[in-house]
């Protein structure tokens, strides 16, 4: 199937909702959400403030491989130094409580915001900076042959459900506007700011290959994604993407 570029002025009608509202300040950087079971279990606490950081680090930077940095595994062992503060959703709240057990195993949206100053320290240790300038907008176009049918992945294909799930699953931990074409019915070749082409396919194995360019006005990067599952796969792209972008934007 062929891949089709879509007119950037008419990006937001065609692609409806996966259209992010612009990010507006930093603090967004700084903070993270993660699942916990129960408010006074503080090793349970301690794991998702955990979670957090790693998810904050990568994202403030830009560099998932930043969490393989010696300063960054040294922090995650004092986690609590960096926590700003942090907060509870009850994931149940209005749901009656039939026993002490479902009392303790109650789970919670965690969220934790973490100091930006020491953030910023801990990064320019780890030989890094956060990326604070405004981010683009990512046009993703992926082209699927999963050994019965090829098809663009867009908001309303039959097909690709869950490609289209870890891509819109990205958003947060990237701090990037991630956007598919609603639908490919009205194909109009042009070009976008910032287009992550991809084409996927399955092996005999059941594991994925893939193949990935990313375009923007200033430069074109190819590579070929690690084979593994679809999820695996796609967070690669998504994310050596994001490296990319980051080197040359910070």
């Amino acid at each position: 199937m062929r891949l089709y570029l879509y007119i950037a002025i008419f990006l937001s009608g065609l692609l409806g909702q996966s259209v992010l509202p612009a990010y507006a300040g930093h603090e967004h950087l700084y903070s993270a959400t993660t699942i916990i079971t129960g408010q006074d279990n503080l090793p349970e606490r301690k794991r998702g403030m955990v979670e957090c950081l790693k998810m904050v680090v990568a994202k403030a930077s830009g560099n998932r491989l930043v969490l393989t940095n010696p300063e960054v595994l040294d922090a995650l062992q004092r986690v609590e130094e960096y926590v700003a503060s942090f907060s509870y959703l009850d994931r149940k709240e209005g749901i009656q409580i039939s026993d002490e057990q479902g009392t303790r195993d109650r789970s919670f949206e965690f969220t934790v915001l973490f100091d930006e100053k020491k953030i910023n320290t801990l990064l320019a240790k780890a030989g890094t900076a956060p990326w604070l300038k405004t981010r683009p907008e990512i046009l993703i176009l992926l082209n699927v042959w999963d050994g019965q049918a090829d098809y663009l992945v867009t908001e309303t294909s039959e097909r690709g459900w869950g490609q289209r799930e870890v891509i819109f699953s990205l958003r947060n931990r990237t701090a990037l506007s991630l956007i598919i074409p609603r639908s490919d019915a009205m194909p109009i070749e042009t070009e976008a700011k910032t287009i992550l082409t991809g084409r996927m396919s399955v092996n005999k194995e059941g594991y994925w290959v893939s193949d990935w360019k990313l375009s923007d006005a200033d430069n074109k990067q190819s590579w070929i994604s690690p084979i593994g599952t679809f999820d695996k796969v796609i967070a690669h792209a998504i994310w050596k993407s994001v490296d990319l972008l980051a080197k040359e934007n910070r």
